[in-house]
């Protein structure tokens, strides 16, 4: 948590994450959504971020609503 916290942008925000096995599906709002998957993927303990729906654009917070979801790299793992 601490991790994707640092990683993700000010200005978006989470409203659901689901973690099955070493999967950590996220969803939530960004200005800019597209540039998270390099984001994620930029983080030493995150790999494989994929979309897993089509970006839509939500017009009462204008911002991009996605469903991203990306292996984790567990810490005590090498």
């Amino acid at each position: 948590l601490a991790e994707l916290t640092r990683a993700m942008p000010d200005d978006t925000w989470l409203y659901r994450m689901r973690l099955l096995d070493q999967e950590l599906q996220t969803f939530g709002y960004s200005p800019n959504a597209s540039a998270l998957i390099g984001i994620i993927e930029n983080s030493p303990l995150f790999s494989n971020a994929q979309f897993r729906a089509p970006l839509t654009r939500d017009q009462r917070v204008e911002a991009e609503q996605f469903h991203i979801a990306f292996r984790v790299q567990r810490e005590n793992q090498p």
